[in-house]
């Protein structure tokens, strides 16, 4: 008997609950609107916030690849305007991806000190030693390549 009372009086509760619920969710709807929108607007920032960071690190990997296109397009170049283009574009987007990149994604950053490193060594190799002519004299000499390439390739960045 006493199992059956207790199972009427919770058949009773329910009735009760569901037979008060639309005035409840009057009473309560805005408080329950209210986190909603904060719960949606949480939501929504954290998918801004991934958007972006995804934005920024295919703008880093960009960037590098650019640097290690114009390396390879270099390859055997010998006119200084070319190879002072080259020095600029690299340098350029290797600095672009280690000041931008995550601190802690280390293949990144050793590949842009590596692009840097290739690039001066790169210059040292190909750069015209000595003409007489102004307009092909290189920029920065050889033997400042070869000690650029050796600080680029040795960094202590981490």
């Amino acid at each position: 008997m006493k199992s059956e009372h207790r199972h009427e009086l919770k058949t009773n509760s329910l009735a009760e609950a569901l037979a008060n619920l639309p005035q409840t969710l009057k009473t309560h709807a805005n408080k329950i609107l209210t986190v909603l929108a904060v719960v949606l607007l949480i939501i929504a920032g954290v998918r801004y916030k991934r958007s972006q960071d995804e934005a920024a690190r295919a703008q880093v990997r960009q960037s590098l690849a650019t640097a290690w296109t114009i390396l390879g397009n270099i390859q055997g170049v010998r006119e200084p305007a070319v190879l002072d283009q080259a020095e600029t574009d690299v340098k350029s987007a290797a600095q672009n991806v280690i000041e931008t990149a995550d601190a802690s994604d280390h293949p990144l950053l050793a590949s842009a000190y590596q692009a840097l490193g290739q690039l001066y060594w790169t210059l040292a190799i190909q750069s015209p030693l000595a003409t007489t002519q102004p307009t092909t004299q290189p920029s920065t000499r050889p033997t400042n390549y070869l000690e650029m390439s050796e600080q680029a390739y040795t960094p202590n960045p981490f």
